[in-house]
């Protein structure tokens, strides 16, 4: 079995913070007063910030969990980027959510532990970790997305996030099946299990043709959780694909074709986003299309 060393600890170490936070704030909502919980965003921004310190201090240190994982500048950059977002929307939520009546601790929890899935997303080099982390975030960010309850609206951009969600965990579970099934032979099952990879992160970074769920779901949620989706979602989801690209970095060799694809799927991005952007009127949708693009 494998041990846990110091270093593997110690890369963990703002995944835990967020953990710990998330469970302090939840455990807080239970155990104070409606009037009394005017401290919990700044608990989640505190647990944030103490998360991106932490990511900072332990700094590149390469693989750790025998190479399940690494912490590369790539994974300091994100995590930092992740929970800077994070500490920010906990913030600008607190007079939004009063507002309300939604000033409830599961919204930040749920917040901490979306961010603590993030971190593992930008961290993972082995594909199966990666595809629980991205559960892991993409969960609590359901969850998040539905807080308004008294809105038809926010519902039903829960149900889109999640049925697509979903959908697209299916295919990148199953482009991951394949992947293993082939071993490291270069082939038909390898190429077509990287395509499927790509294809479910796709929808995840709101990728055209993937990015319809974007807009009705950008608007529907509450405009913290919008702000959260558009930066640490989308920094994380965009990890992970580059994580892929480089697990699959032989396929553009083996065949020329695949660099192609990549190129069109960002071209696509590029137009649509910004050509759709161009006649929305409402403010979040058209801050999903520029995320888009």
């Amino acid at each position: 079995m494998m041990g846990l060393s110091w270093n593997d600890a110690a890369a963990l170490l703002p995944v835990l913070v967020l953990v710990a936070g998330g469970s302090l704030v939840c455990l807080l909502e239970v155990t104070t007063r409606a009037g009394e919980r005017g401290e919990l965003p700044w608990l989640a921004a505190l647990f944030a910030l103490v998360a991106a310190g932490a990511s900072i201090y332990a700094g590149p240190s390469g693989p750790i969990f025998g190479g399940k994982a690494t912490v590369d500048g790539i994974t300091v950059f994100f995590t930092v980027t992740i929970c800077v977002a994070l500490a920010l929307s906990a913030l600008g939520a607190q007079g939004y959510l009063r507002e309300r009546g939604m000033d409830r601790g599961e919204f930040y929890g749920l917040a901490l532990f979306a961010a603590a899935g993030m971190a593992l997303v930008v961290a993972s080099t082995d594909l199966l970790v990666m595809f629980v982390s991205l559960e892991t975030m993409s969960i609590a960010t359901y969850a998040l997305t539905a807080s308004r309850r008294d809105q038809a609206r926010s519902a039903e951009a829960a149900m889109k996030y999640l049925v697509l969600g979903a959908f697209s965990s299916a295919i990148f579970l199953y482009g991951v099946a394949l992947l293993y099934a082939a071993g490291d032979a270069a082939g038909p099952h390898h190429f077509a299990g990287a395509a499927l990879a790509v294809t479910g992160l796709s929808f995840k970074i709101a990728a055209a043709p993937f990015h319809m769920w974007t807009p009705d779901v950008y608007e529907g949620a509450p405009t913290p959780v919008t702000g959260f989706m558009a930066a640490g979602v989308k920094a994380a989801a965009f990890a992970g694909l580059l994580r892929l690209l480089g697990l699959v970095s032989w396929l553009p060799a083996a065949d020329p074709a695949w660099g192609w694809v990549v190129f069109a799927l960002a071209l696509l991005s590029l137009l649509v986003g910004n050509l759709l952007a161009v006649v929305q009127e409402n403010v979040k949708r058209l801050l999903a299309y520029s995320s888009i693009a």
